[in-house]
C-alpha cells in the first residue's frame, strides 16, 4: 500500500444523514483499486449545532471536546473506526466558506489524491446545487472530489470506469490524470460522449444563422466526424498506456445526463469520472451535466478540478 491518502470527509453531528456503512465500504473499495489510504476527517463549525456567532475561548475548548466524541461514537456507528485514521478540524466560524478552505487546507497538507465526501440524494437534502458544500468543495479544491451516494448499494468492483467527455481540451487534461488511476485499478476506460441533437436549442439558433436545415445535417455530420476521431486518438493513448479502452458516441436526444446514466448503468460501470465543467454545458460553479450526475447517480462520481486558468 503506498502513502498517498483518500480523504474521507464527514459530517458527524448530521442526524439527518442516512446510514453510512455502504458508502464507506464502496470508499474503501476505490482505495484500494487505486491504491490509497482512508483518512476521516469532520470539519465541525458553531452553524452545526445552531450556535449565533462565532467560537471563542472556552466555547472552542468545550464544543471541540465534544465534537472529538460525537465523532468517535458516528465512526463507530458506521463501521469506520478501527483502523483508520480520523482528525477533527475544528473551524470557530460561521461560514461555509471557511468550511470548505479548512478541508481543502487539511488535503492539502495531507497531499490527498482525492476527497471523498458523502451526497444524500432522493431527500430534501439535494446538496449537489450551486452554492451548496459539495459544489463549492469541488470548485474549490485543487484535488478531484469522489462523491458517494450514501444511499446506493456498496462497491465492490473497479473493473470499468466511464469517461463522461465532451472531448474539449480542457477534458482532454482530466483523461490524462485519470489513466494512471485506472493503471492502478487495472480497469477498463470507457469514453463517452453525448453528440449534439436537435432537441439542443441553441443549435436551432445556429441553423437559422446558418441557412437552414441543409446546414444543420451538415454540422451533424461534422460533429461525428471529429468526435470520433478525437475519440479515437484517445483510445490509442490509453491503450499505449496498457489501459483497456473503447470509446462510444451516444445519439440520445434525451437530457445529456440521463443519456449517461442511462449508459452507465447499461455498460454496468464501477465509477464516472467527469471535469469539473464540461465545455458548452458549463454553468456557474458547477457544469449542469457534473451537477445532474451527482445528483441522481447511484455510482461513485469522480470530478476532477477544472481549469483554474
Amino acid at each position: 500500500m503506498s502513502n498517498d491518502v483518500l480523504l474521507l470527509a464527514f459530517d458527524c453531528l448530521d442526524q439527518r444523514s442516512a446510514p453510512l456503512k455502504d458508502a464507506i465500504a464502496s470508499a474503501r473499495t476505490v482505495a484500494k483499486f487505486f491504491d490509497l489510504q482512508m483518512r476521516a476527517v469532520s470539519v465541525l463549525s458553531p452553524d452545526q449545532i445552531g450556535w449565533p456567532d462565532d467560537f471563542t475561548g472556552p466555547w472552542k475548548e468545550e464544543f471541540e471536546k465534544k465534537g472529538r466524541i460525537a465523532f468517535t461514537q458516528f465512526l463507530r456507528k458506521n463501521g469506520a473506526y478501527r483502523n483508520l485514521e480520523s482528525e477533527i478540524l475544528f473551524q470557530p466560524y460561521r461560514s461555509r466558506n471557511e468550511n470548505v478552505s479548512t478541508l481543502v487546507q487539511t488535503a492539502e497538507r495531507k497531499k490527498a489524491k482525492a476527497i471523498t465526501v458523502f451526497t444524500h440524494v432522493r431527500g430534501a437534502n439535494r446538496i449537489a446545487y450551486p452554492g451548496g458544500f459539495v459544489s463549492t468543495l469541488i470548485h474549490r479544491s485543487g484535488a478531484p472530489v469522489l462523491a458517494i451516494n450514501a444511499r446506493s448499494p456498496s462497491l465492490r468492483n473497479m473493473r470499468r470506469i466511464m469517461l463522461a467527455t465532451d472531448l474539449q481540451v480542457p477534458s482532454r487534461k482530466t483523461f490524462l490524470n485519470l489513466i494512471p488511476f485506472a493503471k492502478k485499478a487495472k480497469a477498463e476506460i470507457t469514453l463517452v460522449h453525448v453528440l449534439p441533437s436537435f432537441m439542443n436549442l441553441s443549435l436551432f439558433s445556429s441553423a437559422a444563422l446558418a441557412g437552414g436545415w441543409e446546414n444543420v445535417e451538415v454540422f451533424f455530420e461534422v460533429e461525428r466526424k471529429n468526435a470520433r476521431e478525437i475519440a479515437q486518438s484517445w483510445q490509442e493513448e490509453a491503450e499505449k498506456s496498457g489501459i483497456k479502452c473503447q470509446h462510444v458516441l451516444l445519439h440520445d436526444s434525451a437530457a445529456i445526463s440521463q443519456s449517461l446514466l442511462k449508459f452507465s448503468s447499461k455498460i454496468k460501470a464501477d465509477l464516472v469520472v467527469v471535469s469539473e465543467k464540461t465545455g458548452p454545458f458549463a454553468s456557474v460553479v458547477l457544469g449542469s451535466v457534473t451537477r445532474d450526475l451527482l445528483s441522481s447517480s447511484d455510482i461513485p462520481v469522480l470530478i476532477f478540478p477544472g481549469d483554474r486558468r
